[in-house]
């Protein structure tokens, strides 16, 4: 599968660059499917990535999990950094081509390295264990097995309040976190800015603010559940509530404090903590209904976050254009371009909580196990 992926993943970006360049047909019904495989190919590959991660590491999934995830939110940072400091300065339309073709072969060779050390620990990669002659053989260090846990997946998993409540939280926190960060360029231009910087140089600066908080976010509230799972007894769900209420803080100060571009940066690094903390915690929440089935559930979980980012979008670019259009100008001035989404998303926020309260009830994980 990974090898595969590194090769939609190569040609993905190399074959826009050639669009770019002038040397493949310019059709947009092309270039959609350039990006569609290079979408396969990163779907396939993160999927490839905490499949193996489900299987060679239980007892801290969380933790394991979330720093695999967070290495994933750290490629904004870097491809946005390497785009502000060797592309974006170039004027003779040769930095979109060079960053296209550099994004190629780093993805494909990052996918053809771990096509060949992922995977399962077989047998005789366990180190034995030392036993002990007495009147019999009994271990030194006895393995501690994990009880049977029932495996859930496709109808069963989205009925289970859980993995309903699970479902919602990705749409809705995910959706909207994924349309600040798609966003924040024009959020940026449509307030008043008091310094001298470019708006491409404080985007790229958002940018990377978000993905180092969403890196972090994903490794430390990763760890932290597998903690708080272990040592109290409290449930992974129990981080999504947190998170939402962060995101519903996170979105009331955007809608009532940000009026120019330097209060936006609050803003930016509470989105990507939520944001980070979901990603890096719901993939070891998705385990708990079986590793057996992760990848089949963590595939379908997956179209939340798809689903959500494009309706959201969608709500953003509507809501943005009718602001411009009663403004009379192409590019939306003031607070008002994006104040109306995120009042939606405080709603929708809300609704989210709403739902991970009555899945915490219904299966009663109010209650501590240890």
């Amino acid at each position: 599968t990974l090898r595969v992926s590194g090769l939609l993943a190569f040609a993905g970006p190399f074959l826009l660059a050639q669009t770019y360049a002038g040397h493949l047909p310019s059709h947009f019904v092309l270039c959609a499917i350039y990006l569609v495989c290079l979408g396969i190919a990163g779907a396939a590959a993160y999927l490839c990535a905490l499949d193996s991660q489900s299987h060679n590491f239980k007892a801290y999934r969380g933790m394991s999990m979330g720093l695999t995830s967070a290495s994933l939110g750290l490629c904004g940072v870097v491809f946005s950094q390497v785009n502000d400091h060797f592309f974006s300065n170039r004027s003779d339309g040769e930095g979109a081509y060079g960053l296209l073709l550099f994004m190629a072969i780093a993805m494909a060779g990052g996918m053809a390295l771990g096509a060949f050390v992922l995977g399962p620990l077989g047998p005789t990669d366990i180190p034995p264990v030392m036993t002990l002659k007495d009147d019999e053989e009994r271990p030194l260090l006895e393995r501690q097995e994990e009880p049977e846990q029932k495996e859930l997946s496709s109808l069963e998993f989205f009925l289970n309040p859980s993995g309903f409540a699970l479902f919602v939280a990705l749409f809705i926190v995910l959706g909207l976190g994924y349309v600040y960060l798609a966003s924040v360029g024009q959020i940026l231009l449509a307030l008043p800015a008091t310094g001298t910087a470019s708006p491409q140089h404080l985007r790229n600066v958002h940018v990377s603010v978000f993905s180092l908080a969403n890196c972090s976010a994903r490794a430390g509230f990763g760890t932290l559940s597998d903690v708080l799972k272990r040592k109290l007894g409290i449930h992974r769900l129990w981080i999504f509530v947190g998170a939402t209420i962060g995101l519903l803080g996170s979105m009331t100060y955007l809608v009532t404090c940000v009026t120019t571009a330097e209060d936006l940066l609050p803003c930016t690094v509470a989105m990507a903590v939520m944001y980070g903390t979901v990603f890096g915690v719901a993939p070891a929440a998705t385990t708990e209904f079986g590793t057996k089935t992760f990848a089949r559930n963590w595939g379908w979980l997956l179209y939340a976050p798809a689903f959500g980012s494009q309706i959201f979008n969608i709500l953003f670019g509507a809501l943005y254009d009718a602001e411009a259009q009663r403004q009379g100008v192409h590019l939306c001035q003031g607070t008002a371009c994006f104040r109306q989404t995120f009042i939606v998303g405080i709603g929708c926020a809300v609704s989210c909580l709403a739902v991970l309260a009555w899945a915490i009830v219904k299966m009663k994980l109010y209650i501590r196990s240890l």
